[in-house]
């Protein structure tokens, strides 16, 4: 029997969710149309076109439906995937390819407030964002996400906001960051992370802020952090490489993508952040990241 299931933290009023129970995964006859790989060559996503709109499918997970309009997901798990591994998948992945079908802008990215502006970091999975994140959440800014930032126009600025009020980290970024009562160890994990919850140690902020500006996470080889403007042209094939979009190969939504991502990509607020992934540099590299801010001016 299908069932509505409320999810923790997600927007009920962008989309029904519906669960439909357990069962394997049925091979398909056909290639889909798109695939994401993991950095280890593993199939992560799959992605498919049926009568019901768009089927995503995580191998040995589950598989989701999502209509052409994106106001439903529909969700079919493996028997024996735990909550916690749907909830990551939905959240993370599915609800943001969801929103980008009713022409919403979703980043891979996270972000922070600082002095009321929100304060973005792009970047693939693993290059650290997260902990980014964490750390100046740790540090007293209230975060805004660690994963899926939504971006919307409003009489000429760009504001900011997230999908849900939580942060995945590994256990490593979790005992470097935040004191031993913070985390629950009993909790179920999704990709080796843990779901955090806001608390006295990580403050969520759950309304929208002012976009200010967007740092492109870059290398870990300098020995200290380096700040250098982007041009507006590798803003943009950031904004495209790390923009959630589900109708990859259709005209109207690539060309409604183009003309979002425009304006946006001509604005002085991109910039390339390289630094040591080190837990002891962190302090120094907000430092760097603060000082940088502070010498803007007016954010976008």
């Amino acid at each position: 029997m299908n069932r509505v299931r409320s999810w923790r933290n997600l927007p009920t009023h962008a989309v029904i969710v519906t669960e439909t129970g357990h069962r394997p995964q049925a091979a398909f006859a056909v290639a889909p149309f798109r695939t994401w790989i993991q950095p280890d060559g593993i199939e992560h996503a799959l992605f498919y076109r049926n009568s019901d709109g768009f089927l995503v499918r995580f191998p040995g997970e589950a598989d989701f439906i999502i209509p052409p309009d994106g106001t439903g997901i529909g969700i079919t798990r493996v028997p024996g995937i735990v909550d916690a591994v749907i909830e990551h998948l939905l959240l993370n992945h599915v609800l943001p390819l969801a929103l980008s079908q009713q022409y919403q802008l979703v980043l891979h990215a996270g972000a922070v407030e600082i002095d009321g502006k929100a304060v973005a970091f792009l970047a693939d999975s693993g290059q650290g964002k997260s902990t980014l994140t964490a750390s100046f959440a740790v540090d007293g800014r209230r975060f805004l996400t660690d994963d899926g930032l939504l971006l919307q126009q409003s009489e000429g600025r760009y504001l900011a906001s997230s999908l849900h009020s939580s942060l995945r980290l590994l256990d490593d970024s979790r005992q470097a960051l935040l004191p031993e009562h913070a985390f629950d160890k009993s909790g179920e994990k999704a990709d080796g992370k843990a779901r955090l919850q806001p608390g006295d140690s990580l403050v969520h902020c759950g309304g929208s802020c002012e976009l200010g500006a967007i740092y492109v996470l870059g290398d870990d080889t300098p020995s200290h952090a380096v700040i250098t403007p982007l041009a507006a042209g590798e803003a943009m094939i950031r904004l495209v490489r790390h923009c959630f979009l589900l109708g990859i190969d259709e005209q109207h939504m690539l060309e409604h993508q183009f003309r979002y991502f425009a304006p946006l990509a001509g604005r002085p607020v991109f910039f390339r952040l390289d630094y040591p992934r080190d837990y002891d540099c962190l302090p120094a590299v907000r430092q760097a990241v603060l000082s940088h801010l502070a010498g803007m001016g007016p954010g976008v």
